[in-house]
């Protein structure tokens, strides 16, 4: 907040002063025109006076003035006198009594450039005599400015070179002021973008925004420090995670290993073989939830190297689905390819990728009823493969679809892990994958880029 009223303090007093020097100038340059035009130009006022005077006669009756001289003096201006040379009133109209007396030479003076009787009066020669015109009393200003010419003509010569210096210098100022100011946004702009891609910032606490540099630093501080939290918290979970797998992974070998023999003993009951073939494929899937796991802790937090290879994906297909058809030849198990797929290549780790697919089918041998149909489909659009695998089970439950398709996050799924690592290693090769069902079952299409040598 102290930073902000700083900022807004500088360029209020800025726009302040850029602003009193606009008026200056502007008053300068009123006065300026209004000093040429007095004395270039006669005003209205000045044809009427030099005109009533013209008109004003002397006969053997008296001074007199022609009826249409007479009427526009009355139109015009409020009462009017005609003073002799020793100031004695001999000709007047609608005089005030207050003032029909003899004025001195004085008064004359005064009053002839200023006001008399709070009249704004104006004279002009007649002869010897004076004639004086007076405006209502509060119509006119009448203050004369004086100045001698040598002074007014180099004033004006100079005039459009003072302001031209004065928008020139405003300029500058502004410009000055604007540039510091970029340089100050433009540090701190600088140091925004580091602190976004998680770089540490140092910027020079100066200036008026040095607490707002204060406050980035402090930030990049704490943000750097927080980061190391996380990295050494994501690094103990790693390796508490692969050393529990490696821990597990012993005994459980020895547990399968003395399953296997007992389902093998040719003197065991159907019953007991029954339970040691039951201890068997449950430790089997107890060990790859253990490999599941720790291959989405290290996919999670970019412990898995992506060992890219160029590769036929519809051979690894055929691989995979002859694999699974001579481990369980009742299997309702069909693969179809387009033909353009056909010595198609893609870039990618085919360990990864052998693992994606393994999960998504033995995921739909496993939580569907025995029987069902199981459909493996690739094609391409010209630019990626599109691999679909369908069931005829009853397809995702949807708190794990809803779970499937949320955005990924640096955190280990709660369950349906084995389809989370096919989003994760797809994602990994630049792809895609979407879960849905349909109604017939589950359906998920994972689409992959083509490599640019199968393009």
């Amino acid at each position: 907040m102290k930073t902000l009223l700083q900022i807004i303090v500088r360029y209020a007093l800025s726009a302040v002063g850029v602003l009193l020097l606009l008026i200056g100038v502007n008053v300068a340059a009123l006065v300026s025109y209004t000093i040429t035009v007095t004395q270039s130009q006669r005003t209205p006022m000045e044809y009427h006076i030099r005109d009533l005077t013209h008109a004003l006669v002397q006969t053997s009756a008296g001074w007199t003035l022609p009826e249409s001289a007479l009427q526009d003096m009355q139109e015009n201006y409020a009462w009017a006198m005609l003073l002799d040379p020793e100031g004695q009133v001999v000709w007047s109209d609608r005089l005030p009594d207050t003032l029909n007396h003899r004025y001195s030479p004085a008064q004359v003076a005064s009053f002839t450039r200023w006001y008399l009787a709070d009249y704004p009066v104006y004279a002009y020669q007649k002869g010897d005599c004076l004639l004086v015109l007076a405006n209502p009393k509060g119509s006119r200003w009448k203050y004369p400015v004086e100045m001698d010419f040598h002074t007014l003509n180099d004033l004006l010569r100079k005039f459009p070179v003072w302001v031209a210096c004065n928008l020139l210098l405003a300029i500058l100022l502004i410009l000055l002021s604007s540039i510091r100011f970029f340089r100050s946004i433009r540090r701190i702009a600088g140091g925004l973008s580091d602190l976004a891609e998680e770089q540490s910032v140092f910027l020079p606490e100066k200036g008026v925004f040095s607490s707002l540099c204060h406050d980035l630093n402090m930030t990049s501080v704490h943000l750097r420090h927080k980061q190391e939290l996380l990295n050494r918290r994501d690094r103990m979970r790693t390796e508490w995670i692969a050393g529990v797998s490696h821990d597990v992974r012993t005994p459980l070998t020895i547990i399968l290993g003395t399953a296997a023999q007992l389902e093998a003993d040719p003197n065991s009951t159907p019953a007991y073989t029954q339970k040691a073939r039951t201890i068997r494929i449950q430790g089997e899937r107890l060990r790859r939830l253990i490999e599941d796991l720790n291959l989405a802790s290290k996919l999670t937090y970019e412990a898995q190297p992506l060992r890219r290879e160029v590769l036929s994906l519809s051979a690894l297909l055929r691989q995979l689905v002859t694999e699974f058809l001579n481990q369980q030849p009742t299997l309702a198990l069909s693969l179809e390819i387009s033909h353009a797929c056909e010595g198609t290549a893609l870039e990618a780790d085919p360990a990864l990728l052998e693992r994606a697919i393994r999960n998504l089918i033995a995921n739909s041998m496993q939580h569907t009823p025995a029987g069902t149909e199981i459909e493996i489909r690739l094609e391409t659009n010209g630019s990626c493969f599109m691999l679909s695998i369908c069931d005829t089970g009853g397809g995702y439950p949807q708190e794990v679809l809803n779970a499937l398709n949320r955005p990924l996050e640096k955190e280990l799924p709660t369950h349906g892990l084995g389809l989370a690592i096919v989003r994760q290693i797809i994602e990994l090769h630049g792809g895609t994958a979407a879960f849905c069902n349909t109604k017939e079952g589950a359906k998920c299409v994972l689409t992959l880029p083509l490599s640019s040598e199968g393009k």
